[in-house]
């Protein structure tokens, strides 16, 4: 929402009393705002750490719920909270590194411990959940993309292990394949110019 000149010399023109009870007003009802500031303010831990800590969490519950799910669904259930706690600490921290370096984790401990669930679940099951990966896969060769160039190869062993697992599981390969995506993609040098437009017409061709 943009603001006129007017308004914003009015607020500015409020004096510092009115201010402050205005933030507070308006911090009550903005819960990421709140995370933002604390973790700008008082947190006693940076971005690093922060994200140190996040990392051995995703390693050890993607590990758990892949392994003691008792269907896809669940497994599906179970992951979407995991990725919202990255997705939360990627809005509190602004950590677009973590974002995607957590992702890739999750997913490559997913691919690696569920074997056995992904081996006995019936067909629409597996394909359901296998689409759900390749967007996820998707997003975060995007977000790749729109990062500095230094920061590529710090994700180069995660995508070679991302497709390393996926060649292993023969009905994954294939939705990969069906859905557009280019295993030579795995792979930060050669993922497309285009990565953002090629996901857009995807989508509109009606894949992922």
């Amino acid at each position: 929402m943009k603001f006129s000149i007017d308004f914003k010399e009015a607020v500015l023109a409020l004096s510092q009393k009115e201010k402050d009870q205005l933030l507070l007003r308006l911090l009550k009802k903005d819960k990421n705002l709140i995370k933002q500031l604390h973790f700008r303010l008082i947190d006693d831990k940076n971005v690093d750490e922060r994200r140190a800590i996040l990392e051995q969490h995703i390693l050890k519950i993607s590990k758990k719920i892949a392994q003691e799910s008792v269907s896809l669904n669940q497994l599906k259930v179970f992951t979407s909270r995991l990725s919202s706690e990255i997705s939360d600490h990627s809005r509190t921290t602004k950590d677009q590194f973590g974002e995607v370096y957590l992702n890739l984790l999750m997913l490559n401990n997913l691919l690696k411990y569920g074997t056995s669930l992904f081996e006995n679940s019936n067909l629409y099951a597996s394909q359901k959940f296998y689409i759900y990966i390749i967007k996820r896969i998707f997003k975060c060769l995007v977000q790749i993309k729109k990062m500095h160039q230094d920061l590529h190869l710090e994700f180069q062993p995660l995508l070679e292990e991302l497709s390393e697992n996926i060649v292993k599981n023969e009905l994954l390969t294939k939705k990969c394949i069906h859905h557009g995506l280019d295993f030579n993609w795995l792979n930060v040098h050669h993922i497309p110019e285009d990565i953002t437009g090629i996901q857009k017409e995807l989508k509109q061709a009606g894949f992922l």
